[in-house]
């Protein structure tokens, strides 16, 4: 999961979106981002992003870290402008155990930083094990905003796929929201 400081960047490297993002060389290099940090709880998919990533090695941190334990984020230096997740938070296996991850991935960002979330989402009606693995588009969006998160929506569908945003409020932001909604 890539974490980004300036942009950093907690990702799955298994994500057909990942390897995109990592050969499209002309997006990767004008970006204006300051340190790339990465999260895999595989030393094969952390040494994967180093061999995809060399060109930005001198602005990258490689992190291994399990987002299933409890105490993943004691690795992860809090302050990032921008948390990405490309298919990783499926690996939950339980949507019950989702909003503890958005939570977590709040207190990571700045005030006023960013998540984007692609993964695979429930459609309306799921049977079998989807039902329980995943959540609806809905049911991430009021996730998000029940952990502290604000402007969550749906950027993009694809399939069984969700591209996903939602900010942490900002200082300002914060004063401005009702006492229930800061809660």
């Amino acid at each position: 999961m890539p974490l980004a400081d300036d942009a950093g960047i907690w990702s799955s490297t298994k994500s057909s979106l990942q390897k995109r993002w990592h050969r499209d060389s002309r997006t990767s290099q004008n970006c204006q981002i300051a340190r790339y940090t990465l999260v895999d709880f595989s030393p094969q998919m952390l040494e994967l992003s180093r061999s995809r990533s060399a060109n930005f090695k001198d602005r990258t941190v490689f992190l291994q870290a399990d987002f299933k334990k409890d105490d993943w984020t004691a690795a992860v230096p809090a302050g990032f402008d921008l948390i990405v997740s490309l298919q990783a938070v499926h690996e939950l296996r339980h949507a019950s155990r989702i909003p503890k991850l958005y939570a977590q991935l709040c207190s990571l960002l700045v005030p006023g930083g960013s998540t984007l979330i692609c993964d695979h989402v429930n459609s309306s009606f799921p049977s079998g094990h989807r039902a329980a693995h995943f959540m609806t588009v809905e049911e991430h969006l009021s996730t998000f905003k029940e952990v502290g998160f604000i402007k969550a929506r749906e950027i993009c569908p694809a399939a069984d796929l969700s591209l996903m945003a939602a900010e942490k409020p900002s200082a300002k932001t914060l004063k401005r929201l009702p006492a229930k909604t800061k809660s």
